[in-house]
This record gives structure tokens, sequence and C-alpha cells, in this order.
């Protein structure tokens, strides 16, 4: 059988595998965080993601999106202002809901599924901004698409909403690099949740 030729969503940023994310080990008041950051996308990197034809997080529904919930949606509203655009790529959602997984699990009917990222990185033409390289345990929905992480991706997704914004639009606004512990420290006090 000869194989398939397979398209990577998140390219042309993708963070290859073959390169291990580089883990940032801090200490804020005596707790331990580990953040996975991405290698850093450079200002071409930056200024042609804005010229994609569409957007994708396979983290967050559209109504996270329309709340400001997602990081695709600080991430351009950043870009945005930086590059001065009128209108950036619109966003679209390709998250496979848990109800969704846990059917085609079950049942093998994968059909649903398969149309949200047909629609998302077919129909659209998205490119894939997430750390996430698809759900766990859900097959390959579109047979030559893979769905790689990001340069884009939020490396701090797994703190609280509030946190995980603070720090993501800092690091965007201090062009991707490694935040110090100062800075992270800073934020974290200042965005603490109630």
């Amino acid at each position: 059988m000869p194989q398939v030729e397979l398209r990577d969503a998140s390219a042309p940023f993708h963070h290859d595998s073959k390169r291990k994310r580089q883990v940032r080990r801090y200490v804020i008041r005596g707790c331990e965080l580990l953040i996975k950051y991405p290698f850093r996308p450079t200002e071409d990197q930056q200024a042609e993601l804005m010229k994609m034809p569409a957007l994708a997080c396979s983290c967050c529904t559209a109504a996270e999106m329309q709340r400001q919930e997602c990081h695709a949606v600080w991430l351009i509203a950043k870009l945005k202002h930086k590059f001065h655009l009128p209108f950036p790529p619109p966003l679209v959602s390709a998250v496979i809901a848990p109800e969704l997984v846990e059917r085609g699990k079950e049942s093998g009917d994968w059909r649903r599924a398969a149309e949200i990222h047909h629609h998302a990185f077919v129909t659209c033409k998205a490119c894939h901004v997430s750390h996430k390289r698809g759900c766990l345990g859900v097959p390959r929905l579109i047979h030559d698409l893979k769905l790689g992480a990001s340069l884009f991706c939020n490396p701090f997704a797994d703190l609280p909403l509030k946190q995980s914004r603070a720090l993501f639009e800092h690091y965007v606004d201090v062009d991707f690099r490694q935040l110090d512990s100062d800075e992270v420290e800073r934020i974290l006090a200042a965005n603490a949740p109630a």
C-alpha cells in the first residue's frame, strides 16, 4: 500500500516534535511551575500567520472564542495591532466535544467529528495554532491531514484562565521570548484568582 503524504494543519508553523519543547522551571512562592515553550516564531512567521486564510484552535469551542476565552483570539488581537491590519484571518473552532469522542469510541462512528475537522481544515483551509496534536484516542479524521503542535500555541494553557491570558498576552508583547521568573511572579500575583 503506498504511503500517503500527510499535510500538517499547523504548517508552516509546526513545532517540530524531533526537537523537544524548551521546559522552563519557575518557583513562585514556593510552588514549582513548569512551562513548555515552543521554539520562538520569527517576525516573518508572525506576519505570515496573519496572511493565512483562517486559524483554528482544537482546544476551544466557538462559544469560548466568542467569550474571549481562547488563546487564538488573544493572539490575533495582539498581532492585528502589531501589524496594523484591518482584517485578521477568521477563527474557527476545531474542537471535538467530549461527548463526540465518547460516542466515537463506543460506536466507531466518527462522522460528526470528521465533519468538524473537514470544515476547519479543508473548507476554511485553517492553520492549526494549538499545543495539542489532536484529541487523545481520536483516530485521524481526514485521511491526509495531521494536527501538529504550533509555534503559536499557548504555553500557559494549564493555568487558570485569567492568569493564562495575562501571561500569554505578555509573552506575545515581548515577541514570544521565554519569560523571566520576576515577570511570571508579577503577572501571576496581579491576576490571582479571587
